[in-house]
């Protein structure tokens, strides 16, 4: 059951069986980050924060991969919706800035391509 806080709702890498409700922006060290889908890494650079910010999201936005099931699609089709809603005020405030943004598939774990962006 839901702890006090609420943090044991929180799901890195939700199913079809979860109800998804909010996308949460996050930073932090990247190993703490392992298990979830969507994730960008952030390096020193020139770029600032609502450069990198539309960097990540259009490369977090972009269409699901062929040969997803129905169910999938669904999922991935969700999280996008809900990654849109939030408001770019709330992302930029936790995103460093001066950064180079590097990100990997919508789930990396599985072998996509890498993107670097300067």
């Amino acid at each position: 059951g839901g702890g006090a806080d609420g943090l044991d709702l929180l799901v890195p890498d939700p199913s079809d069986s979860n109800a998804l409700l909010f996308a949460i922006p996050m930073c932090g060290p990247l190993s703490a980050f392992t298990k979830f889908r969507y994730k960008a890494k952030l390096l020193p650079g020139s770029t600032k924060r609502s450069r990198s910010l539309q960097q990540i999201m259009s490369f977090f936005l972009q269409p699901p991969p062929r040969g997803l099931d129905a169910a999938a699609a669904s999922l991935q089709g969700k999280e996008k919706e809900l990654m849109v809603g939030c408001s770019e005020a709330e992302v930029l405030t936790m995103l460093p800035s001066d950064t180079r943004v590097v990100v990997g598939g919508a789930d990396s774990r599985k072998g996509s391509n890498n993107c670097k962006y300067d």
